[in-house]
C-alpha cells in the first residue's frame, strides 16, 4: 500500500548504533556526523544538539530511523487517537516514525498524506545535499519563528494578515 520508496539516509550505509556503548567505540576523531540543533545557544552555553532527528510539519513530525507512531496527548478522544494512528500507519514509509500533532485532530488522510509528502521531500533534498556538503555545514534549515507560527496557527479559513 505504501507509495513511497524508503527515502532514508541509511542508503548511505549507516547501521544502528548501540546506545549503551562507549562513545569512542562509535565516533572517531574527525568523523562527520549528522546532528540537529534542538536548542539555540544562550549566554555562555553552546547549542544543545541531538542525533535523533525530527522534521516538523503542520500536522505531523517525521522522525527518520524510527518506525514508531505516536499521538499528541492533548487529543482527548481515544477513538480519534486510534483513527489517526491507523491512518498514519497506512501512509508512512518504512524507516520513518511519525508524531501526530494536536492540530491533526479531525483531519482527513489526504491532508495528512500531503503533509507527510512535504516532509519526505525535505528529507530527500537534505540527503542529496549531505553527499556534497563540506563539514561543518547546514544541510536543512527549519522555518524561522514567524513562519513556524504561521504554519501552526493559520489555516485555509484565514484570508489575510494585517500588521
Amino acid at each position: 500500500m505504501n507509495k513511497f520508496r524508503t527515502h532514508t539516509c541509511a542508503e548511505i550505509g549507516e547501521k544502528d548504533i548501540d546506545k549503551n556503548g562507549v562513545i569512542t567505540d562509535v565516533v572517531k576523531a574527525n568523523q562527520s556526523i549528522l546532528v540537529q540543533i534542538v536548542k539555540e545557544p544562550i549566554s555562555t552555553k553552546g547549542p544543545r544538539i541531538s542525533s535523533e532527528l525530527s522534521i516538523a510539519g503542520r500536522y505531523l513530525v517525521m522522525v527518520p530511523f524510527s518506525d514508531r507512531v505516536s499521538v499528541s496527548q492533548k487529543i482527548a478522544s481515544n477513538e480519534e487517537k486510534d483513527r489517526l494512528k491507523r491512518l498514519v500507519k497506512s501512509i508512512k514509509p518504512k524507516g520513518f516514525g511519525v508524531i501526530i500533532r494536536t492540530v491533526a485532530e479531525g483531519k482527513k488522510v489526504a491532508e495528512l498524506d500531503k503533509d507527510l509528502e512535504n516532509l519526505l521531500a525535505k528529507w530527500s533534498t537534505m540527503c542529496k545535499k549531505l553527499y556534497k556538503a563540506p563539514t561543518p555545514s547546514k544541510v536543512l534549515v527549519e522555518l524561522n519563528r514567524a513562519s513556524s507560527i504561521l504554519r501552526d496557527i493559520f489555516n485555509d479559513t484565514f484570508t489575510g494578515i494585517h500588521v
